[in-house]
């Protein structure tokens, strides 16, 4: 089971990066000095075991961790020895709330999880610097998508409908990049989008609900991937 889902998260992963470089598989076989046989077999997911030597070189060749590659956890620790002080209270912040969650969740039998409601006026391209939380019990959903969700976000305004309502919750996972035409949370200058994402040259985010622009990404490592939709919790919150 362990190897059939990091088959497909490396496919994910690599096809993900492979548009964010601008690469193609020859380039990447080149870059990597993995076979281009390989390479192609990887991106199809056709290989069951893939070689530890394999995922070393293209990681090398794309400039990430193992870890991110295959979609396990990050650095996270690294991560936060390089953030100002700030940063490191708001995740302080996250942190406390996870911690009474969780004491909740065992005390009372629950699967609750962090939702992030935005302060401020919901839009496409609206300002994301600053929310707070909320908690959604997603016991039924997580029969289904097991610990792959990692948090929601509260839709606060209908500028999304009809693909999403007032009140709807997106459960959100992070555990791989978004696929082709997977809708994500996008963050780029202190913004954040909430769009369908196409791989391309350039690849684009498109409007949920085809009124706007759609936006071209000439160079991914610009922008933030917050997590892409798993699904949607139309209730009210609890």
């Amino acid at each position: 089971m362990k190897e059939f889902v990091i088959k497909f998260k490396l496919r994910d992963n690599i096809s993900f990066l492979l548009n964010r470089e601008g690469w193609t598989l020859s380039t990447l076989s080149k870059k990597s000095l993995v076979p281009y046989e390989t390479i192609k077999k990887l991106c199809n997911a056709k290989i069951e075991n893939p070689s530890i030597m394999n995922i070393l070189k293209i990681a090398e060749a794309f400039d990430c961790s193992v870890d991110a590659l295959v979609g396990r956890e990050n650095a996270l620790a690294e991560k936060i020895r390089r953030l100002p002080e700030h940063s490191i209270q708001i995740i302080d912040a996250v942190a406390d709330f996870e911690e009474r969650l969780i004491i909740k969740n065992y005390k009372n039998n629950l699967d609750k999880i962090l939702v992030f409601v935005v302060t401020g006026k919901m839009e496409d391209r609206m300002i994301f610097d600053s929310t707070y939380f909320e908690s959604v019990n997603v016991h039924e959903y997580k029969k289904i998508y097991g610990d792959r969700m990692f948090a929601g976000i509260k839709i606060t305004s209908k500028v999304f409908y009809p693909a999403y309502g007032e009140g709807d919750i997106l459960l959100l996972a992070r555990d791989r990049y978004p696929a082709y035409g997977e809708t994500g949370v996008f963050l780029k200058d202190g913004r954040m989008y909430i769009r369908k994402f196409y791989y391309g040259n350039p690849s684009i985010l498109m409007p949920l609900n085809c009124i706007g622009v759609p936006i071209e990404i000439d160079n991914m490592k610009e922008w933030t991937i917050f997590g892409y939709v798993l699904t949607v919790v139309r209730q009210k919150m609890e």
